[in-house]
């Protein structure tokens, strides 16, 4: 999702001022980092295209908050239900590293392939170890759930990827 969208999907869900919605967009995506000039710019372009309004605020106040139009609504619910991006997949560092390993001639790639999956199952029991004790919200409880799915999905891959190199299927 672009900065765009979530911008206006996040206004859908209330008024802020950038700085909110940028920790927002951090937390949301699971700490993809933004930088506020950026959800600055993208709310100048939202407003511009009658997406979004500022609101009327104590003019001490130095945040300026937005809010969604009902136009705005409309795109960020529109944005949301498109399911037309799903197929785009590919976006795997680890696939990259793996198939660019696959064609180096004289690197092993089966130790790359430890490599990766060390790497991903320290990152799987950091997160449930995060996750113990803790009540987190269903937000950040399904986000580590999909970061969780990633991870365990690319490490059935990298075994897929030791049988094939191995010679068998």
């Amino acid at each position: 999702m672009r900065v765009r969208e979530a911008v206006l999907a996040l206004l859908a869900r209330s008024p802020a001022h950038g700085y909110q919605l940028k920790l927002d967009y951090e937390r949301l995506t699971r700490d993809k980092p933004v930088n506020v000039g950026q959800i600055y710019q993208t709310l100048e372009r939202l407003q511009r295209d009658g997406l979004v309004e500022r609101e009327a605020g104590d003019p001490c106040d130095r945040r300026i908050s937005y809010r969604v139009t009902e136009a705005g609504r409309a795109g960020a619910y529109e944005c949301l239900l498109d399911a037309s991006q799903v197929d785009r997949g590919g976006n795997s560092d680890v696939a990259a590293k793996v198939l660019l390993a696959v064609e180096i001639a004289d690197l092993d790639t089966l130790r790359v392939l430890d490599a990766q999956r060390s790497a991903l199952l320290l990152r799987v029991q950091a997160a449930r170890r995060r996750s113990r004790g803790s009540v987190p919200s269903v937000v950040e409880r399904l986000g580590l759930e999909a970061d969780l799915a990633v991870s365990e999905a690319e490490l059935r891959w990298l075994d897929l990827c030791e049988q094939e190199l191995k010679g068998g299927a």
